[in-house]
């Protein structure tokens, strides 16, 4: 093995290498180091696509601090949420209440008080029967 075959294929290896560290798709990989093999450097990246890579990254770090953001955005509207279905939940319960107070004062039996709750409210036998008797 001759110093200039050893040569060219530490170049193709160091060519092929970056190519991956780059992401450059394995076909053009490929051409690029098949080119250094074939000695035919000279013009080997001139249909390579140019790259800024302090371009790059800024704007991938830009895009992390969006990420970044955004999901912070996302948590805050999740914890809004929470905070809103819990309200709506303690207001259908008021609702619930008022609605049994107002048929007990009104001496309706508690079996009608369920069929109201299941109408009004479209809830099954079983949670209505369970709401009349937590608040008569």
């Amino acid at each position: 093995m001759d110093s200039g075959f050893t040569s060219l294929e530490l170049i193709a290896s160091m060519v092929w290498n970056l190519c991956m560290k780059m992401n450059v798709p394995q076909g053009e990989a490929e051409q690029y180091t098949r080119k250094v093999r074939e000695r035919q450097m000279g013009y080997w990246l001139e249909n390579m696509e140019e790259m800024d890579i302090q371009a790059e990254r800024r704007n991938t770090a830009q895009a992390r601090e969006e990420a970044r953001k955004a999901q912070e955005e996302a948590i805050k509207a999740r914890e809004k949420m929470r905070e809103a279905y819990a309200e709506l939940a303690e207001t259908a319960e008021n609702s619930i209440r008022l609605i049994i107070n107002v048929c007990r004062k009104m001496n309706v039996p508690a079996e009608q008080i369920v069929e109201e709750l299941m109408e009004s409210c479209q809830m099954d036998r079983r949670l209505a029967t369970e709401k009349v008797n937590k608040y008569l």
